[in-house]
């Protein structure tokens, strides 16, 4: 399985300077070293097809979700997922969604996947005079019951993953 640090630093969850330094940047979070020495564990003792697996980042917003950012994860069984949620829920981690993108950059790729089932009418991006710019997402209205989550928290969960600020418009 690849993760964001080294496997010795997921193993022992202490950092190397390479990943020290990477957590000084904000690039990794301590829900990403914990959550890939967790995964290990399980791929060890439960579900080997979790080597394929490409773990990017995680988030967690008000303890009320985690984003998995993960690329294969069509390689591993609904029944392997299964024991996955079941083992990471019984070590306190809270509601888990999936989320595969195969580029870490492609802003609404992860926009549709979070929103998903809501349909989404459109993407834009909305320029500021001070050269600062946000994503505008437009939803159909009556979709609005269809969010698994607030659209504060989406928009909130959204800039962590990916830096950018989003807006989420009903119409």
């Amino acid at each position: 399985m690849k993760i964001p640090i080294c496997y010795f630093d997921a193993k022992t969850r202490t950092l190397c300077p390479k990943c020290l330094e990477k957590f000084r940047k904000g690039e990794i979070g301590r829900l990403d070293i914990d959550l890939s020495h967790d995964l290990i564990e399980i791929e060890e003792k439960y579900v080997p097809s979790l080597k394929n697996l490409v773990f990017h980042k995680a988030v967690n917003i008000d303890n009320k979700l985690i984003f998995l950012l993960v690329k294969g994860s069509r390689n591993i069984r609904k029944r392997e997922w299964k024991i996955i949620f079941r083992k990471l829920m019984k070590l306190g981690y809270p509601k888990i969604k999936i989320i595969e993108v195969e580029n870490m950059h492609d802003v609404k790729k992860i926009i549709s996947q979070v929103i998903s089932p809501a349909r989404i009418l459109s993407i834009s991006i909305s320029w500021y005079p001070d050269e600062s710019y946000e994503y505008r997402v437009r939803v159909y209205k009556k979709d609005l019951k269809l969010l698994s989550y607030s659209p504060t928290i989406i928009e909130e969960a959204i800039y962590k993953i990916t830096n950018k600020r989003i807006k989420i418009i009903f119409e």
